[in-house]
């Protein structure tokens, strides 16, 4: 099985937009509504959003296994001197074999390249999967956030973090 990180552009919007859609119905009808997840894919992953976002420099990497786009990351800087890792999701079938983990690390890696003092993250506070994931990882519980999104929708999540590395050991992100 070969896997590569690559560099999502805007040709790749309409695989991103499946996958995206692919793995949401996979996963969070467990932890939030259907009316919720539709509002959401809608507004997170909209040709207009993704395209503002793109254009905008966000750092977008997909993982490709075996010549298929399988999984994606986003990070985008803050006006605080920090980044948030906004998206980062895979095919459930490939969980358990240390692409989460390395599609992390690429995202920290590009966090640190747009010289973030700390990366954030939201996680619903529900999802204990990827909670335990980050926390291996050795993220830090910062806080918890319930956010109004619209429509009557809420994010009821907690906040991570990781603190960059000392400025002599950030390494070049892949793709």
């Amino acid at each position: 099985m070969s896997a590569e990180l690559i560099k999502i552009e805007h040709a790749h919007v309409p695989a991103l937009q499946a996958l995206a859609a692919d793995i949401w119905w996979a996963h969070y009808p467990a932890l939030i509504s259907t009316e919720q997840i539709r509002f959401m894919l809608a507004r997170m992953y909209s040709d207009a959003q993704l395209t503002r976002e793109l254009d905008e420099g966000v750092c977008y990497r997909g993982l490709r296994v075996d010549g298929h786009l399988c999984g994606y990351f986003s990070v985008r800087a803050d006006l605080d001197g920090g980044a948030w890792l906004d998206k980062l999701y895979l095919r459930p079938a490939l969980h358990g074999r240390g692409h989460g983990q390395r599609m992390l690390r690429a995202a920290e890696q590009c966090a640190w390249q747009l010289g973030a003092a700390r990366l954030r993250l939201r996680v619903n506070r529900h999802n204990d999967i990827a909670i335990a994931a980050y926390r291996r990882a050795g993220y830090a519980l910062l806080g918890e956030d319930c956010a109004d999104i619209g429509d009557g929708f809420v994010m009821d999540d907690f906040i991570f973090g990781l603190d960059a590395p000392a400025p002599d050991s950030v390494a070049q992100p892949s793709a």
